[in-house]
Order: C-alpha cells, then sequence, then structure tokens
C-alpha cells in the first residue's frame, strides 16, 4: 500500500472512531436525560423539526446526521441516527 493511501485509510479509519465516540455519547446523555433542556448542550443544536415532522427534535451529529427523537414524560421516543438534508 502506498504511503499516500495507508494515509488516506488512517484518516477515514479515525473519522469514523470520532464519529462513532460522538454518537455514542449523545445516544447515553439521551438514555439519561431526565429533560429536554439536559439535550440542550453546546455545540449539539438542539433544535425542533418542522412541517410534517411536527414534534420532533434533533441534535447534531457530525456534518448532516443527527439524532432525531421525541422527548415526552421524561423519556425519549422514535429515536433515529439519520442524514434529513
Amino acid at each position: 500500500m502506498q504511503c499516500r493511501q495507508r494515509y488516506k485509510q488512517n484518516a477515514f479509519n479515525a473519522r469514523k472512531i470520532l464519529n462513532r465516540q460522538k454518537l455514542r455519547i449523545r445516544l447515553i446523555a439521551l438514555d439519561t436525560a431526565t429533560c429536554i433542556e439536559d439535550m440542550d448542550t453546546p455545540g449539539w443544536r438542539l433544535h425542533s423539526l418542522k412541517g410534517d415532522r411536527q414534534g420532533l427534535r434533533a441534535i447534531d451529529v457530525n456534518r448532516n446526521w443527527r439524532i432525531v427523537f421525541e422527548f415526552k414524560d421524561g423519556n425519549a421516543y422514535i429515536v433515529n441516527y439519520e442524514d434529513y438534508h
């Protein structure tokens, strides 16, 4: 394997690991949250969805990828990891 290919592969693997860690941290936070404000962490960009997805919330994981969920009675429901853009 050429040096350039090895560098690209290592950079890709590092990005995958970082994304996995970000996702894991956010899912743990979502699982332990008791109110929606618990998810309003700087950099996660908690926001409400609009249109036919009204009532759902989302937090950023990376680039276009979000965790989408509904939060009621102190619990998260309908959890999805998706690129909705």
